[in-house]
Order: C-alpha cells, then structure tokens, then sequence
C-alpha cells in the first residue's frame, strides 16, 4: 500500500515523482520554491500549501514504510515533516510533522517518530483495513 508524490512549483511547473525511472528521490524537490505537494493512492489523493516559509525552518518529505514481513504487507506513509534547518533531520529536530497514508488518513503532531502513526500501522497491515489514524 503506497502513493507516489508529485509538486507544483510556484512559477507553475510541476515535478512528479515517477517522471524518470527509477523514480525520483525525494531530494530533487526544490522546496525554496515548492508551491503546493500533492499526495496520490489508489484509494485518495490530497494537496497540501507548502508556499508558507519561515525563516530557519527547513521543509522535507520523507518516507516511512511500516512493514509485517509475515504477511508480506507494507504501508508506506509519508512525512511531510518542519525542522530546524541547521540540524539533521530527526527526533530532536522537528517541528512539527504532518503524516499522510494511502487511504487519506491525515496525522499532524510534533513527533518525528510517532508511536500512534506506529500502532496504527501495525494494526492497519496485521488486519489488513485502514482506518482513521488517531488523533493526540
């Protein structure tokens, strides 16, 4: 269970993920002039405003893939995640997070490694459903 990721830049053009093969890494977005990121399953699709900028924020988008080897299921999340531009991003560094899942479900809060997006997946890949990921 996937989604692939695409951006609008503000001059209007747009880079997607999958325009070359292998796909695009994720650090070919240009976030200084990233308009808008749009998320996109199977099952939803979702835009998100990343035209806001703040002065030592740095924006990123990452990818989390929560796998059940035994089942041969994985659910791959994406991060789109605010930190301290002058640091790594991870744990000690992040601001704020939003979560996006394959079915549409939306998480924001301020852990890089949040442990309900974490039973949440292990739940969604043991059985199988996705639902709603809690909110804090």
């Amino acid at each position: 269970m996937s989604g692939t990721w695409s951006v609008e830049y503000v001059d209007g053009t747009i880079l997607n993920q999958l325009d070359i093969s292998p796909e695009r890494p994720l650090s070919a977005i240009d976030w200084t002039q990233a308009k808008t990121i749009t998320l996109t399953s199977e099952w939803a699709s979702a835009a998100f405003d990343v035209s806001s900028k703040t002065a030592g924020i740095k924006q990123s988008l990452r990818i989390r893939t929560f796998m059940m080897p035994a089942h041969g299921l994985a659910i791959r999340v994406f991060m789109m995640v605010l930190s301290n531009a002058d640091l790594p991003v991870d744990s000690n560094s992040t601001r704020a997070v939003t979560y996006w899942a394959p079915n549409g479900a939306v998480h924001t809060c301020t852990d890089f490694e949040c442990s309900l997006v974490g039973s949440w997946s292990q739940t969604a890949v043991k059985d199988g459903a996705l639902p709603a990921i809690p909110a804090h």
